[in-house]
C-alpha cells in the first residue's frame, strides 16, 4: 500500500536498535545493533547491483563476527516492486534468502511473486485501528496521549477524535478518489501543530486551539489535487465528523466558500513557507496540466509562484520520441543535474519526466536522513542514478514541482473517464496502453440489449446479429509517440483480436 510509512517504519527500527550502549529503551538494549545497507529499487535496477549490496553486507557481517561485535547487517530494499518483472531482476534474491547470511528487509506496494514470497515472512499493512490512529494523531501534534486521560471532556481531545473519524470516512467514501493515504493525514496534522502550539519566552509550550478555518487551510494544502466538487465533499466529511464532537466545525458545511483559497494562492503560500515550517510540513508539488500548450507552466511564472531567474529555478523536460524513451544516458544526465540542484537549493520544475520519477521516490516522499553537529546540519536523501543508489545532500531551500500532462478527460464519456483516470492518473506507474484499449473495446458502453435496440429501430428490418456498435477513441497526450511506436504484434493483439 502507498503512503503507509513503510520506509519510515524501518527508519524507526534503526533509530531504536543502536546496541547495548546507545539504545534508549531497556528492551532494545537486549537486541543487537543494526548496520543497514540500502538499495533503492527502480526500473533501472539490475541483478548485479542488488547482488553487490549483499556481498558488501556479508563481508561486513563476517568482520563483526570475527571481532565478536553484537551487530547485525541488514540489506534494505526500498521500492522493491519497481524493478522490471520481465527481466526477473529479483530472482537474484533466491540464494541470499536461502543462505540467510545477513538479514533482509524489503518494502513494496504489491506482493512479491511466489518464488520470493515463500522465502520470507510477508507482512501486509492494513488500515490502522482507531487506537493506532489516535496515537499517531497525538504524536504528530506533539501531544502526549496521557493528557487525554487526565483532562475530562477536553475540547482538543474531541477535535482530534473527530479528525481521525473524518479521515477514515474519506478513505471509505465512494464519492472521493482513493488517492489519499496516511502520509497526507500526517502532514495535515503537522501543519495543524503549528496552529496549535506556541512558545513563550521561557520555551514552555502554550496550547492553542484548532479552528474551523485552520482545518480548512490544512485540508487545502494536503488533501487537494481532486476536482472542486470532490474536494467540497472531502471537506464536508471532515466538517461533519469533527462537528459531531464540536458543533462549531459544522459551519464549514455552509461557510467554507467564504474562506477557500484558489489554487494559485495555495501554491504561492506553500512555496514561500518559512524554513522552520517547511521542515515540518512542507511538501513538494505535483501540477496537473490538462492544457495542450503548457499553459499551467506559464501561469506558474506569470503569477509569481515560481521565480523565472535561472539561478533560482531549473526546468527539466523529457521528450517522448521513440529514440529518447529508452535513452538511459539522457536519463542519467538529467538525474545528475537534478542532484546538483538538490545540493545547491534550486527549485526544479520537471515537465513530462515520469520515466525518472521512480529514481526520486525517496526525495518525493521526503525520506531524509539528518546529520547534525553544534555548528551545522545536513540533510540526505537517496537517489537511484542508473542502477546505483547514492546519498545526495538536500539543501533546505530545495523544492520540486513535477508537472504531469494527462489525458483530456472532459472529452470522454463519464464511464470512460473513470476507467482512464483509474488506470492512468491514479496508477500511472502501472499504466499499460494495450490493457486499457483491450478493456475499452470489450467493456459495453451501453446497457441496452440487442432486442431493445431492435424495438427502438423497428422501422428497419435487421437481425440481432447485424447490430454493431463502433467505438472511437482519440488520445491527446505527450505520450502519443509510445502509442505510435507500438510494434506490429502489439497493434495486432490490441485491435485486430478484438474482432474475434
Amino acid at each position: 500500500m502507498k503512503g503507509q510509512s513503510k520506509t519510515l517504519s524501518f527508519q524507526i527500527v534503526l533509530q531504536n536498535l543502536q546496541g547495548t550502549q546507545l539504545s534508549a529503551k531497556p528492551f532494545c538494549k537486549r537486541l543487537p545493533a543494526v548496520d543497514p545497507f540500502f538499495c533503492l529499487g527502480s526500473k533501472y535496477s539490475c541483478s548485479e547491483d542488488i547482488a553487490s549490496v549483499f556481498v558488501r553486507a556479508i563481508k561486513r557481517e563476517q568482520q563483526y563476527e570475527q571481532n565478536h561485535m553484537n551487530t547485525r547487517c541488514v540489506v534494505f530494499l526500498d521500492e522493491a516492486s519497481l524493478p522490471d518483472e520481465n527481466k526477473m531482476v529479483l530472482k537474484v534474491l533466491h540464494p541470499y534468502l536461502d543462505e540467510c547470511k545477513v538479514a533482509f528487509v524489503a518494502v513494496a506496494n504489491k506482493a512479491f511473486d511466489a518464488a520470493n514470497a515463500n522465502r520470507m515472512i510477508c507482512i501486509y499493512r492494513s488500515l490502522p485501528s482507531e487506537d493506532d490512529q489516535k496515537i499517531l494523531a497525538y504524536g504528530c501534534l506533539g501531544l502526549q496521549l496521557e493528557r487525554q486521560q487526565s483532562i475530562p471532556d477536553d475540547r482538543l481531545d474531541r477535535v482530534i477524535y473527530g479528525l481521525c473519524q473524518g479521515y477514515r470516512r474519506v478513505l471509505r467514501s465512494p464519492d472521493i478518489p482513493h488517492i489519499f493515504h496516511d502520509r497526507d493525514f500526517i502532514y495535515m496534522l503537522r501543519e495543524l501543530r503549528f496552529e496549535l502550539m506556541n512558545f513563550n519566552e521561557v520555551e514552555e509550550t502554550i496550547i492553542k486551539e484548532i479552528t474551523p478555518r485552520s482545518l480548512l487551510r490544512a485540508l487545502e494544502d494536503n488533501f487537494n489535487g481532486v476536482r472542486p466538487e470532490e474536494f467540497d465533499k472531502l471537506v464536508d466529511q471532515f466538517a461533519t465528523a469533527v462537528g459531531e464532537q464540536c458543533p462549531e466545525f459544522q459551519s464549514l458545511l455552509t461557510e467554507k466558500q467564504q474562506f477557500q483559497r484558489n489554487i494559485p494562492t495555495i501554491l504561492r503560500n506553500s512555496m514561500k513557507l518559512a524554513p522552520v515550517r517547511r521542515r515540518l510540513y512542507g511538501r513538494y508539488k505535483l501540477i496537473i496540466d490538462e492544457s495542450e500548450d503548457e499553459s499551467a507552466v506559464r501561469l506558474l511564472f506569470q503569477a509569481g509562484i515560481l521565480n523565472s531567474d535561472p539561478s533560482q529555478t531549473a526546468i527539466f523536460r523529457m521528450s517522448d520520441f521513440p529514440d529518447d524513451i529508452d535513452n538511459e544516458l539522457r536519463n542519467v544526465e538529467i538525474l545528475s543535474n537534478i542532484k546538483l540542484c538538490m545540493e545547491t537549493g534550486k527549485t526544479i520544475l520537471m515537465i513530462n519526466t515520469g520515466r525518472i520519477h521512480d529514481s526520486l521516490y525517496d526525495v518525493f516522499n521526503q525520506n531524509f536522513s539528518i546529520m547534525s553537529t553544534e555548528d551545522s546540519r545536513k540533510i540526505f536523501s537517496k537517489v537511484a542514478i542508473g542502477p546505483k543508489t547514492i546519498d545526495v545532500v538536500v539543501h533546505e531551500d530545495f523544492q520540486s514541482s513535477p508537472e504531469s500532462m494527462i489525458f483530456k478527460l472532459p472529452t470522454f464519456e463519464e464511464s470512460t473517464t473513470r476507467l482512464l483516470c483509474q488506470h492512468y492518473f491514479y496508477q500511472q506507474e502501472h499504466f499499460n496502453v494495450e490493457n486499457f484499449i483491450h478493456q475499452f473495446i470489450y467493456t459495453p458502453m451501453l446497457t441496452i440489449s440487442n432486442d431493445e435496440l431492435l424495438t427502438m429501430n423497428n422501422n428497419l428490418e435487421q437481425k440481432p446479429s447485424n447490430i454493431n456498435i463502433t467505438k472511437k477513441l482519440m488520445i491527446f497526450t505527450r505520450t502519443s509517440s509510445s502509442v505510435i511506436s507500438l510494434n506490429k504484434q502489439s497493434k495486432h493483439s490490441s485491435f485486430l483480436h478484438a474482432i474475434d
